[in-house]
């Protein structure tokens, strides 16, 4: 949450890196008026380090310059920050991404709602009532403007 008179953070964390995110997400990032800051090892992680991030966009790839997990680097989000808006990218659909993600993620994030561009978009909003993690599959960010809005409003400040 921003503080009266301060500005919304305005940085992206990048965690366990793939070729793919970084040059597409990070063409939307920088479209949408945010700065990507890569991370490639898991110490770099630490409250001092999220404490000013607007939110963190980890790859699910199964080969990542990172040695941690898609459940370490995640789990070590939550513990650093836990109200850290999250985002998730994958080279498979989300719909089919998703059910996976939940179950490696649960232990983690418990009431958490996995949700997709798709669905982010028709719903308007996601539910006010749960925290939630948006799944970018390798085709929505591949469309500008709909990863561009939806990024947008996933990491505003609330």
């Amino acid at each position: 949450m921003v503080k009266q008179g301060l500005t919304a953070p305005s940085t992206l964390l990048l965690a366990r890196p793939h070729s793919l995110m970084v040059t597409q997400i990070r063409s939307a990032i920088a479209r949408i008026g945010y700065e990507a800051r890569v991370v490639r090892t898991a110490e770099e992680i630490t409250s001092r380090s999220v404490d000013t991030l607007a939110g963190a966009i980890i790859s699910a790839a199964s080969t990542s310059e990172m040695g941690a997990s898609l459940t370490q680097v995640p789990g070590r989000l939550r513990d650093e920050r836990p109200d850290l808006p999250i985002a998730i990218t994958t080279l498979i659909p989300a719909d089919r991404a998703i059910p996976p993600f939940r179950k490696t993620l649960e232990a983690v994030y418990r009431d958490t709602e996995l949700v997709s561009v798709a669905k982010d978009l028709r719903a308007g909003q996601c539910s006010a009532r749960k925290a939630h993690i948006l799944i970018i599959s390798h085709d929505d960010a591949a469309h500008d403007g709909t990863i561009d809005a939806t990024l947008r409003k996933h990491f505003a400040p609330h």
